[in-house]
């Protein structure tokens, strides 16, 4: 299971939530009615959390051997590309990133809930995440390798979830109701980048504490790029995973703890002027 997987998971959670509108239980407060529905949805995030991910999307560019070489005898890397023999060239990258303890390190919080019209409400809530990030970083040219160094750091990053959820009317002997979710925006934001050290591995050395920061940027810089590529992906995933569940009627939460949690939250919300008031009837 990947990183993506359990990202897309968080929008999974909240399939369920328009049910709520039909109970009618004694409501906590806004307040405590999130925290309760951020403890669920930590508690799933968590049952599903990868140990590692690794992105080696930028590891392995190769070019045609130019004709015209500088060190034209120095021995060069090979790599066969189909029918023929390239080169290595430019930075090579691939990133690792882990939760060393999801209970402690995973923290959820709903930060929005809205009914936009009738049977539609609009969620967002972040997950903030302390990561353990881990980069091997090499620098080619025309076949020549100068640079090979693994970066370590310890990464905040928040995981900003927006979707719509309506709850529609299937007509017929016996009417039931099913959900239609719509995935409005999924952002990654590195928040915090602390490097640990650097190894410097065709030269033996490995540097700590405040020498580290300049070659940490390397780790930050492919980091940021990874988490910038990943967003479309994971959004396209998120969507089609909850339409998924939805589809196939997985309770991904207990449904009581779920509808006990959100049917406060449903009370007290203003009605949004950003949907059209009526629910649709199929």
């Amino acid at each position: 299971m990947k990183f993506p997987t359990w990202c897309a998971g968080l929008a999974l959670l909240l399939a369920p939530v328009p049910l709520a509108a039909q109970t009618a239980p004694s409501p906590p407060s806004q307040e405590a009615a999130r925290a309760d529905l951020a403890r669920l949805i930590h508690k799933a995030i968590v049952s599903k959390l990868p140990p590692a991910y690794e992105d080696r999307s930028g590891w392995g560019h190769t070019v045609p051997l130019p004709d015209r070489l500088r060190l034209p005898r120095a021995r060069r890397t090979l790599v066969q590309v189909g029918d023929r023999l390239e080169v290595p060239d430019g930075p090579w990258r691939k990133v690792r990133l882990r939760v060393d303890n999801p209970e402690r390190d995973l923290r959820v919080r709903v930060t929005s809930f809205k009914r936009l019209d009738p049977m539609t409400y609009r969620v967002v809530f972040e997950a903030d995440a302390l990561l353990r990030a881990e980069a091997d970083v090499q620098r080619w040219r025309n076949g020549l390798l100068f640079a090979d160094l693994t970066a370590g750091a310890d990464v905040a990053l928040n995981v900003r979830l927006e979707f719509d959820v309506a709850a529609l009317i299937d007509a017929g002997r016996a009417p039931r109701m099913r959900l239609e979710p719509e995935m409005r925006d999924l952002q990654l934001n590195l928040k915090e980048f602390t490097p640990r050290q650097v190894s410097f591995r065709r030269a033996g050395v490995t540097l700590a504490g405040e020498g580290v920061e300049a070659a940490g940027a390397e780790l930050k810089e492919s980091l940021q790029g990874v988490l910038r590529s990943l967003e479309p992906d994971l959004k396209t995933r998120a969507g089609e995973a909850l339409a998924r569940a939805v589809r196939e009627r997985r309770e991904l939460l207990p449904a009581g703890e779920l509808l006990k949690a959100v049917a406060p939250l449903l009370k007290g919300e203003e009605r949004s002027p950003e949907r059209g008031p009526a629910a649709r009837q199929d």
